[in-house]
């Protein structure tokens, strides 16, 4: 009798532990999803100093984002046959 009350008395507070984790876990997502929000609107919330094409900068830059440099190319490139495609129908 002794042992089979005190494995239900344990049971239950890990049931009740679980509880207070689940619980735990909904308020940091709930502060999370509130944070997400806030930035949500905020482009580029940090400044950030201008480079100029050509400089040593630039050249730095476009050597370490060299594949992301032909993909905006190809996506510049794509969109303007969109864009002459979509005028034949205007």
């Amino acid at each position: 009798f002794f042992g089979k009350h005190q494995e239900e008395e344990e049971v239950k507070q890990e049931k009740e532990a679980s509880k207070e984790t689940n619980a735990d876990r909904d308020t940091t997502l709930k502060e999370d999803d509130k944070a997400a929000k806030a930035n949500a609107n905020k482009f580029n919330s940090h400044a950030h100093p201008k480079v100029e094409e050509g400089s040593p900068e630039w050249e730095i830059l476009a050597e370490r984002n060299h594949l992301d440099l032909i993909l905006y190319d190809f996506i510049k490139m794509l969109y303007q046959k969109q864009e002459r495609i979509i005028n034949k129908y205007a």
